[in-house]
């Protein structure tokens, strides 16, 4: 099995324009037209304990 250099070194003498540094790309759009209604699981209740918070203390709603 040839590792890179030697394949780099075969395309450079075999191939006139090779150059790593050439490449080709294209871009899709893609639209998934999705007929599976969404679900939505709640989570449990949970029971936050606030020990320590001063009586005189009130939560300011802005």
């Amino acid at each position: 099995m040839r590792n890179e250099a030697e394949i780099t070194k075969r395309l450079n003498l075999t191939t006139p324009y090779y150059t790593p540094v050439r490449y080709s790309d294209c871009m899709i759009e893609v639209r998934k037209d999705d007929k599976t209604p969404p679900v939505v699981v709640a989570p449990e209740d949970v029971t936050v304990y606030c020990d320590g918070v001063p009586y005189w203390w009130t939560m300011k709603h802005q």
